[in-house]
């Protein structure tokens, strides 16, 4: 019998290895796509969307490869979104301060 999935991968030590120079690969790819995006000539808005975005693949490949949750989507949606929640949250924070102290 012949197993799929996970427990294929966890007993070829060789796949392992593959994975994780693709995943590597991919992070370099997407790291030089991140210093071309902020090296052309674009609109402030889609640079920093095209950032975002990008930001956010390279999330998703070091948790679900490097930190093994690919086979467990609930925690890698909590490993992505927390992030972002405790940022909207501090931005909030600190808006109402920075418009008192620069008269904005």
């Amino acid at each position: 019998m012949t197993t799929a999935g996970p427990e294929r991968e966890r007993h070829q030590p060789e796949s392992h290895r593959r994975v994780y120079l693709r995943t590597l690969l991919w992070l370099a790819v997407l790291m030089g796509l991140k210093v071309a995006v902020v090296s052309a000539v674009m609109p402030r808005a889609l640079t920093v969307g095209t950032l975002l975005v990008l930001m956010a693949l390279k999330i998703y490949l070091i948790a679900a490869f490097f930190m093994h949750l690919r086979f467990e989507r609930a925690t890698l949606v909590y490993v992505a979104l927390t992030p972002v929640i405790l940022l909207i949250v501090l931005f909030f924070g600190v808006a109402p301060d920075f418009g008192a102290v620069f008269g904005r």
